[in-house]
């Protein structure tokens, strides 16, 4: 026999920055944008600058190849939509100044010599 419940609404909770929000959706809610626009206006709870911050620093540390660097270095970028008036500069700019590699795509190529030139670059990276 099959019995079926029903489950109560969550709960929901009124967050400092004024929104309605359940207990499970809270951290997504807390790296939203509302909730991050209302946390720089609060001097106590305004995050501190750092030279760089944890995520970016990770990928410059993480001993992954060059090419697994830059697409985690595009999406962080992305994340925070960069470049933009405030930031400037590009994933290239960032890839020059912290000494990673990357690899530049040759105009007019096509997609299997392209592909056999990354194999190629990657493996001299890897191996010198």
């Amino acid at each position: 026999m099959v019995t079926t419940e029903t489950k109560p609404k969550k709960e929901k909770y009124t967050c400092d920055c004024g929104q309605k929000v359940t207990e499970g959706y809270k951290t997504n809610h807390e790296k939203g944008p509302k909730h991050q626009e209302w946390a720089l206006t609060q001097p106590e709870k305004a995050p501190k600058t750092s030279a760089l911050d944890h995520d970016l620093q990770s990928i410059i540390d993480c001993d992954d190849s060059p090419i697994l660097k830059s697409k985690s270095l595009r999406a962080a970028f992305a994340a925070r939509d960069w470049p933009n008036p405030d930031h400037p500069g590009t994933v290239q700019d960032f890839l020059v100044e912290h000494n990673i590699p990357f690899y530049n795509f040759e105009k007019g190529a096509n997609m299997a010599e392209m592909k056999q030139n990354v194999i190629r670059w990657e493996k001299d990276q890897k191996y010198g």
